[in-house]
């Protein structure tokens, strides 16, 4: 399928293109003139530009256009074309969001032809059925209201036939019921018969209707003549006005007690108040009065509410009469009697012109709306000018307007505002009453009305759409059927996602609906199913079978084909396995429809398509070899119903499809349901038998339980499992089988989920054992789970079988080899101080041993050292030198202070007294220097005398050998032999000092030598040390004593002009008016300003008290502040006067006095306070001035401190209130009081279904600021906007109840996200392969990249290989292990682990997967005839199989004459060679005899010297070849003769005599057995490094023989030797 995706967009525009083209070309042949009429009416039914929702607006309450410009008692009210509202606050607009078509008082005409009412609701004004409830939808039985008016409290509605329904109070008969009876319900009016509504408009308590003839029908409160029947009696039931002009009525409005009408002949006339009644009950004097319009002008729209009423004229200015009180005439004048008003105005009922010069568009206005006391009008240039009456809402202020105002709007080209002139003759409809054809007067003449009888509807809609004046689509969820007035919900079992639908969907296979009105359908919950379409339910999954959450499974015949709902839509599904050859599917196609299916793929998978009958009888096929096919039914007959099967046929591959369904009418080519509507169609449409390695014992679930480990599940659709049996196990979860116990391991039960391993000491060499086998003696196995044993290390040993571990070499004992049962003793001059030793260590430097087999060494003694390694012996110090310590490598020098004059001395000898030694290593000490002593024995040095000692001598041993300085003398160093005198300034008067002392102050020394100090006489001093003389007292001191070392100061408030005085009476008394502020002054100081002093001898002024000031220096009083004036300050120089909101009573005032609260005083020098008047208010302390009681506060008496709140939620109307009475409630501070206010709080929400109230204030209840209608402000009250049970704050999209979560940011919620995570799987394929769609990062595995997840790739790896029967799934170069050692057979070399590579295994023409390839129980390795079931053992390795061979343990015999053969040629070598031997043991005797030195007699037969015993240390081994160990050519030691060492003999002790050496007798030897048994064993020849090979840096030391051969010595002592072949290494054991 090569094909593009665009193939199938082209095909199915071509097939919708075929079916509609029939209808389009007999539309193209219809009555062009009616399409031309259609368009011209649509063009007028919007405004200027403006495309809205809103049918066109016109005067206020006409039939033919909803209300959109009304004013009552406050703002102007707009409707907008996007359906907000907007109303006006302190001159500028407010908007607020909605969906409202219409307004009239407390109800709204909404988008959806619903009425909405919120208000005061005491009379059943809202008519919601109930009088408690305050906001409500009205209910009209299936009606739509057409039209609107609201009159005191009642309103009445024209409906979408041309009747009336009323509801609301009736005390008068308003209703017009035939009752007095108030209705909380809309309740029918009878016109009268074949007459409808063609406009209304309630005033107060009365109604009335202009009809369909003309005529106007009015009813309730006639006491100001509004019927116009010549009565002021009332009436309950319309009664037809004679008005007497004997015109037809085109328009009417009912303002205050009166009717005004505008007749056919564009004129006005009135009747009621102030027309023809002027008084209540009065006389009437006439049927109507016309308005005098001026000369040649008309009317072309007309409005009135209260006491005044306003026209439009056809030159487009406007015309008022009525009451004129605040200007609404705009005229300029007003009408007020109010003393200063400045009105001049007068009412009445001639019309006077709107002023709109100024205004920027004289006489262009096209609408009015008449208010309470005010006017609006709009202009041509859409701008919105208002006068009259006003709290703000104008310009601001409170001031009456008596001119047109320019309100702050610019958007007024939005307004929903036009009048309609269907006919398009220049005259609106509303005026037009002559229109030809057109006898119900809605401007469509029949027979292009539809509905030629009713004034309100004129469209018939099509199918999709409803409505009665435009044609809106069908919500979702909702379908329209053609001529609808009203969409229908879906049933349940149905749904409709998309809006402008004429019929609803049946719920898909997997789906179900269970509520109406439903705009999707709901996927089967987890482990529940439905096969059937249009069903409100799903069915629970049976026992042993499942129903996934996100993945299913079509049928794979027509008899188990998944149902699709009748309707066109996307679907997807998935090829999940090679398997899965076919998918049926089952349609059923309705009468005259038709079907087309688009399959395409996206994935690995090819499939074609085709399409069945009933009888499985091809319709059609499509299996092109691309990505795309196509298939329909147009080749079938659509005379009724049928079925269609859908297959879709794998081809090849694997991967998901989908296939596009387009369900059309035949007649006209439309289609049945969204060909984009996307549905995975296998989800929850039939439950999926549970898969093999799994089983569901329960119903009602999503998945199957994988069988537990130790059990497995072999067939599908189980509803148990099975346990494995004894010898074999399963570790894994959702297995087919169980798996055989390995080798080491074995299982005794059945049902397990392990394999046991065989213990330490233990071993199982079979597959599939129950048991386990002892390691034998000599062997050990440490670990668990084993198929062989292991030697006994070497420096170990193994005593007895079964053993898990082997014994270490006792301490002095070691063993080299491995597989030994006893351990060696360390030679003399060696220890082993470790167990498991596998070499005897040398005695380290500083020991020795004298002994054989000690497990340690001896230490050095005291005095000795021993330095090499393998000491015997230990060596005596030297002189000079000496060893305190044991274990010592050599002797220490002497320490400085010491000598030693001895050998192998212990100890050091310390210095006498007197003497010293700086050196080490010394043998004699050194005598003190002069000046110095040594008074302790051992000392390094010499003391020196200290300072202010001397010593003329040498060889002092004591301190007292030092001399003390004498008086006037001193010595300042160390180490001296002489003493210094004391210079001028100083002296000493004791001895022994190392300086001399200064002279202290107030004294001096003028000598040398001195002993002693001089005081300074009287009058003088001296503040400094170590001086020569004295100095005179200065001025303002005097010195009294001698000796001294300060001068002493004048007291403060004294002073001396002398210097050199010694007395305290030389210094004087400051005079009065003076002070001395500092002590040691010579002379005294002024007082300054503001101070005083009237005493002498002061150290300061005073300064003067608060309350007085001083104006002058030098003084010794002060001034007090006269009455009015106060100083607050100390020491100042002038009074202050007291300020305003203060006073001053009393002279010499420190302060002044504040008013207190509730008075006041606004002057300055003031000597009391005013009290506050009735009406103010002063609240502080202090205050100038008294403050008029502010609005929303009072107080009750004169001299008032402060305001009383009017209680909470109460205000004021007026400033300066004096009694709680002025107080009225406003609890929302809309300063409308709670008598008139229905919301408390404002928020637009009645307080009765506010679930905030009060709550916030300063908003308004929307969409926009509140989502779900509560009541609650969304930003700052509500914590969950669109109440979908998330917090604001965790929820991105807090006002769509629908959507909570974005897992991946892109701004799609994800209900509607089709890839949570955003990681290119969507999230029905991540369902399908286990992974967290809503988890960032968790993404379907892929091993091999093919857009399937390895949880549906039946071959994860694309190897060729199934999953199932796939060793290694996730690795394509894998996918069998013969041996089951976790190596693959590709990677392994040795596939069936028989020890043989599979190399070896092809040349010895052995089979590589078997590791016993003639299946005789024995190992091909071990076999010697591996491919011969009846040879294993080929002992003598003769080539011919024990079973065949005569003597198996001899590989020279292999029959009996072969042996005999030999036997004969033995003998007779046996008389040569013991011929030989008898000679040769003679010629020995005789050497032995001649060279019997004690070397050579501790060795039986020929050696090549005595040989060191090797030393082995380290535990590291080698296996790689030379060059990976890091050896080089350097590391390896090359000898020229071959290595072979000897194993020792014991040594001797000392004190023991060698034995002699054995005589060999030939003589006395009786035959050739008795000679042989006489001859020494062979000694043991073994691998060693030789002597001086170098060790590397792994501890090793590798060498090469003569031969060539490498060899290598690890740490421990083990033997490596390198296989040339392979590169490696193999243990050589000696």
């Amino acid at each position: 399928m090569s094909d593009s995706n665009s193939r199938g967009r082209i095909v199915a525009l071509s097939i919708c293109l075929l079916f509609l083209g029939i209808p389009l070309l007999g539309l193209i042949s219809s009555d062009f003139s009616q399409t031309e009429l259609q368009n011209d009416n649509e063009k007028l039914l919007t405004h200027v530009d403006s495309t809205t929702i809103h049918e066109p607006g016109s005067a206020h309450g006409q039939v033919f256009s909803n209300s959109v410009f009304e004013l009552g008692s406050d703002s102007p009210k707009l409707i907008m074309s996007n359906g907000s509202t907007v109303e006006f606050s302190s001159a500028s607009a407010v908007s607020t969001a909605g969906s409202v078509l219409s307004i009239a008082g407390d109800c709204s005409l909404l988008a959806n032809f619903s009425l909405f009412c919120s208000g005061l609701n005491n009379y059943g004004q809202l008519g919601i059925g109930n009088n408690q409830l305050l906001s409500g939808y009205v209910d009209f039985g299936g009606k739509i209201p057409a039209a609107l008016s609201d009159g005191t409290t009642h309103y009445c509605a024209i409906l979408d036939d041309g009747s009336v329904n009323c509801w609301g109070r009736n005390n008068k008969g308003q209703i017009g019921d035939g009752t007095n009876i108030n209705r909380n319900s809309p309740v029918a009016i009878n016109l009268g018969t074949n007459k409808t509504a063609v406009a209304i408009s309630a005033g107060r308590d009365f109604t009335c209707a202009l009809l369909n003839t003309g005529e106007v029908s009015c009813w309730g409160d006639n006491s100001y003549g509004i019927l116009a029947d010549g009565t002021t009696t009332d009436s309950n039931s319309p009664v037809v006005t004679n008005h007497s002009t004997g015109l037809n009525a085109a328009a009417i409005t009912t303002p205050g007690y009166s009717v005004c009408a505008i007749f056919d002949n564009a004129s006005i006339s009135c009747w009621g108040q102030a027309y023809t009644v002027f008084s209540v009950n009065g006389a009437v004097s006439a049927g109507s009065v016309q308005i005098a319009l001026a000369s040649g002008r008309t009317a072309v729209a007309i409005d009135g509410i209260n006491s005044h009423t306003c026209a439009i004229l056809d030159n487009g200015s406007a015309n008022c009469w009525g009451v004129n009180t605040y200007g609404q005439f705009g005229n300029g004048e007003c009408s007020s009697v109010i003393v200063g008003s400045g009105c001049t105005g007068s009412n009445g009922n001639t019309p006077l012109e709107v002023n709109m010069t100024g205004a920027g568009s004289v006489n262009s206005l096209i609408a009015i709306a008449v208010g309470t006391d005010s006017t609006c009008a709009i202009n041509a240039a859409n701008d919105i000018y208002c006068w009259g009456r006003q709290s703000g809402e104008f310009d601001g202020t409170n001031d009456s307007l008596t001119m047109p105002h320019l309100m702050n709007f610019s958007n007024g080209s939005s307004i929903a505002f036009s009048d309609q002139d269907m006919d398009g003759d220049g005259t609106v409809n509303i005026l037009d009453v002559h229109m030809t054809g057109d006898a119900d007067g809605d401007g469509i003449p029949s027979p292009n009305d539809p509905y030629p009888s009713n004034p309100a509807r004129w469209m018939n809609c099509e199918d999709g759409k409803w409505g009665r004046l435009t044609c809106i689509e069908a919500s979702a969820g909702h379908y329209a059927s053609g001529g609808a007035l009203y969409h229908s919900e879906c049933n349940v079992g149905e749904f409709q996602h998309a809006a402008g639908q004429p019929t609803c969907n049946s719920a898909s296979a997997g789906h179900y609906v269970n509520l109406i009105a439903s705009e999707i359908q709901y996927q089967c919950a987890q482990g529940s199913y439905q096969t059937d379409v249009g069903q409100t339910s799903c069915t629970n999954a049976t026992a042993g079978n499942y129903v996934p959450r996100f993945s299913g499974e079509s049928g794979d015949d027509y008899g188990n084909s998944t149902n699709l709902s009748p309707m066109s839509a996307d679907y997807s599904a998935t090829i999940a396995m090679d398997s899965d050859l076919f998918d049926y599917y089952k349609i059923t196609v309705p009468k005259s429809s038709g079907l087309s299916v688009n399959l395409s793929t996206f994935s690995a998978a090819e499939v074609d398509l085709i399409l069945y009958n009933s009888s499985l009888g091809i319709i059609a096929s499509s299996n092109n070899s691309g990505s795309y096919d196509d298939a329909n039914t147009n080749a079938t007959s659509h005379n009724s119903a049928f079925d269609v099967y859908i297959a879709i046929e794998r081809v090849n591959g694997t991967g998901a499809y989908s296939f596009k369904i387009w369900l059309f009418n035949i007649a006209d080519g439309t289609l049945i349901g969204d060909p984009d509507y996307s549905l995975d169609v296998e989800i929850s449409a039939r439950q999926i038998e549970c898969s093999t390695g799994t089983y569901q014992p329960n119903s009602g679930s999503d998945s199957c339980d994988l069988a537990d480990p130790g059990y497995y599940v072999a067939g599908v659709g189980s509803t148990s499992q099975t346990a494995c049996s004894a010898g074999t196990y399963q570790p894994q979860y959702g297995q087919i089988s169980c798996v055989t116990a390995s080798l080491g391991y074995f299982v005794p039960a059945a049902a397990s989920s392990y394999q046991t391993p065989a213990n330490a000491g233990y071993y199982v060499a079979l597959l599939g054992a129950t048991s386990e086998t002892p390691c034998s003696a000599g062997t050990y196995q440490p670990l668990t789970g084993q198929y062989f044993c292991n030697d006994a290390d070497a420096g170990y040993y193994v005593a007895s079988s079964g053993s898990d571990s082997q014994l270490a070499c006792d301490l002095g004992t070691y063993q080299p080899n491995t597989g030994q049962t006893y351990c060696l003793n360390a030679a003399a001059g060696y220890h082993v101080p470790t167990t498991a030793a596998t070499s005897q260590t040398a005695c380290v430097p500083g020991t020795y041993q004298p002994s054989g087999g000690q497990a340690n060494c001896l230490y050095a003694s005291p005095g000795f050292f021993s330095a090499g390694n393998a000491s015997t012996t230990q060596t005596p110090c030297s002189a000079g030198t000496y060893q305190p310590n044991t274990g010592q490598t050599r002797c220490l020098n002497t320490d400085a202070g010491y000598y030693v004059d001895i050998n192998a001395s212990a100890t050091q000898f310390a210095c006498d007294l007197g003497t010293y030694q700086p050196s080490t290593g010394s043998i004699d000490c050194l005598i003190a220097d002069p000046g110095h002593y040594v008074g302790v024995t051992g000392s390094p040095s010499q003391t020196p005398c200290a300072a202010g000692t001397y010593n003329p001598n040498s060889g002092s041993i004591s301190s007292s050998d030092c001399i003390a300085a004498s008086t006037g003398h001193y010595v300042p160093n160390s180490g001296s032999d002489t003493e210094l005198e004391c210079g001028i300034g100083t002296y000493t008067d004791q001895t022994g000092q190392s300086t001399c002392t200064d002279a202290d102050a107030g004294n001096y020394v003028d000598s040398t030598a001195a002993e002693s100090q001089t005081e300074c006489a009287v009058g003088t001093y001296q503040p400094q040390a170590a001086q020569a003389g004295c100095y005179y007292a200065d001025p303002g001191n005097f010195v009294p004593s001698p000796g001294s070392a300060i001068q002493t100061e004048c007291s403060l408030g004294t002073y001396n002009p002398m210097s050199g005085s010694s007395l305290s009476s030389d210094c004087l008394q400051a005079m009065a008016g003076h002070f001395v502020a500092n002590s040691g002054s010579a002379d005294q100081t002024e007082c300054g300003l503001g101070t005083y002093q009237p005493v002498i001898g002061q150290s300061s002024c005073i300064d003067s008290p608060a309350g007085t000031y001083i104006s002058t220096t030098g003084q010794s009083g002060y001034i007090e502040c006269p009455v009015g004036r106060y100083q607050p300050a100390q020491g100042a120089t002038e009074c202050m006067n007291s300020e305003p909101g203060n006073y001053v009573a009393t002279t010499m005032a420190a302060a002044q006095i504040e008013c207190v609260s509730g008075t006041y005083q606004p002057n300055y020098q003031a000597t009391d306070c005013i009290e506050a008047d009735a009406g103010y208010y002063v609240a502080s302390d202090g205050s100038a001035s008294q403050t008029i009681n502010p609005l929303d506060f009072y107080t009750n008496s004169n001299g008032s401190t402060y305001l009383t709140n009017c209680p909470n939620f109460y205000i004021t109307l007026e400033l300066g209130a004096d009694s709680i009475d002025d107080c009225v409630l406003d609890t929302d501070g809309d300063r409308t009081t709670d008598e008139n206010d229905p919301d408390d709080d404002g928020d637009g929400r009645l307080d009765i279904i506010d679930d905030c109230s009060p709550g916030l204030t300063g908003w308004i209840s929307n969409v926009d600021t509140d989502a779900d209608g509560d009541g609650c402000q969304d930003e700052g009250e509500d914590s969950d906007d669109d109440n979908d049970g998330v917090e604001d704050t965790d929820d991105p999209f807090p006002q769509d109840n629908l959507e909570w979560e974005d897992t991946d940011g892109d701004g799609i919620g994800n209900n509607a996200d089709t890839d949570d995570d955003g990681d290119g799987w969507s999230d029905t394929t991540e369902a399908i392969c286990e992974t967290d769609s809503e988890l960032i990062g968790d993404v379907p595995i892929d091993t091999d990249e093919d857009g399937i997840c390895d949880k549906s790739d039946t071959d994860d790896d694309n190897d060729g290989y199934s999953d199932i029967s796939d060793w290694a799934k996730l690795d394509a170069m894998e996918w069998v292990d013969t041996d089951g050692d976790g190596i693959g057979n590709n990677a392994d070399t040795d596939d069936d682990d028989d020890g043989w590579s599979d190399e070896k295994e092809i040349a010895e023409g052995t089979n590589p997967l078997f590791a016993d390839s003639d299946n005789d129980g024995v190992l091909d390795p071990e076999d010697a005839f591996p491919n011969d079931i009846s040879e294993t053992l080929d002992d003598d390795g003769d080539g011919v199989g024990n079973n065949q061979d005569s003597h198996p343990d001899n590989a020279r015999y292999q029959t009996t004459f072969d042996l005999l053969i030999d036997i004969m040629a033995g003998i007779a070598a046996l008389v040569v060679i013991g011929a030989a031997v008898v000679f040769g043991l003679r010629q020995k005797s005789e050497d032995s005899e001649e060279d019997s030195t004690p070397e050579s007699q501790g060795h039986v037969g020929v050696g090549v010297g005595e040989l060191e015993p090797m030393e082995m240390a380290g535990v590291s081994t080698i296996s790689d070849s030379a060059t990976d160990a890091g050896f080089s050519d350097d590391d390896v030691a090359s000898e020229a003769d071959p290595i072979l060492q000897y194993t020792p003999e014991p040594e001797l002790e000392p004190d023991s005599e060698p034995e002699p050496t054995q005589e060999l007798d030939v003589g006395n030897m009786t035959g050739l057995d008795d000679l042989l048994s006489e001859l020494p064993a062979p000694p043991k020849s073994v691998i060693a490094p030789p002597a001086g090979t170098p060790i590397n840096a792994h501890g090793q030391q590798v060498w090469k023989d003569e031969t060539g051969q490498v060899w290598c010595m690890n740490m421990d002592g083990t033997i490596l030797k390198h296989d040339a072949a392979t590169g490696g290494w193999i243990t050589y054991h000696n």
